[in-house]
């Protein structure tokens, strides 16, 4: 099959957009790994670490089935876009957060955030990729920033609880969030969608 022998072709909006993904998800990783010391910082035990996962867990399915159907096409932009600031105040209201229901809030919003960037990566790649590639780019894409996002943000995020304050915590998910936000730009540009390459 000729459609099968073509490459991925990694163009630069895409390489862009991977940078941006990687950047959000590193963000948000970083607070979802060290959530649990978090809760401890604000005296509480583990079962209310449970609770507030359980509650993530029922939001999370909602999310998806409805982000489905509003997160398509040209509309994907504006999505991710607010997957952005959605993840700034749901960051912030996790790291600066002197008691238990602001904690809570502030994971349950980045469940949505979760929810939101991981259904615009799929119709992303579904605007911008070759019909032949899609799922190999997908994988590609998850693997690659799970992996990645797990170490940097393993290393980043327990220097910064040891080291250093909340404060810290939160200038630096403010700092990552926006480099995510420019990246964003170079793989949003405007360009035709693929197309199949066979002839």
């Amino acid at each position: 099959d000729a459609q099968a022998k073509v490459k991925v072709t990694w163009t630069k909006p895409l390489l862009f957009y991977i940078a941006s993904y990687l950047t959000l998800k590193i963000s948000l990783t970083i607070i979802s790994t060290f959530s649990s010391l978090m809760v401890q910082n604000l005296g509480f035990g583990s079962e209310w670490f449970g609770i507030t996962i359980l509650i993530c867990g029922i939001v999370e399915l909602p999310m998806f089935m409805l982000l489905g159907k509003w997160c398509q096409g040209e509309k994907t932009k504006l999505w991710y876009r607010l997957c952005m600031l959605l993840g700034i105040i749901s960051s912030l209201l996790v790291a600066l957060a002197t008691n238990l229901p602001v904690f809570m809030v502030g994971r349950v919003l980045q469940t949505v955030v979760y929810a939101m960037y991981t259904v615009a990566n799929l119709e992303y790649v579904k605007n911008n990729v070759n019909p032949a590639h899609q799922g190999q780019v997908v994988l590609m894409i998850g693997a690659f920033s799970s992996s990645a996002s797990y170490i940097v943000s393993s290393l980043l995020g327990g220097y910064i609880l040891e080291m250093g304050t909340p404060k810290m915590m939160a200038i630096t998910m403010v700092v990552i969030f926006s480099l995510a936000f420019l990246l964003h730009f170079g793989g949003f540009t405007r360009r035709k969608p693929a197309k199949n390459q066979e002839q």
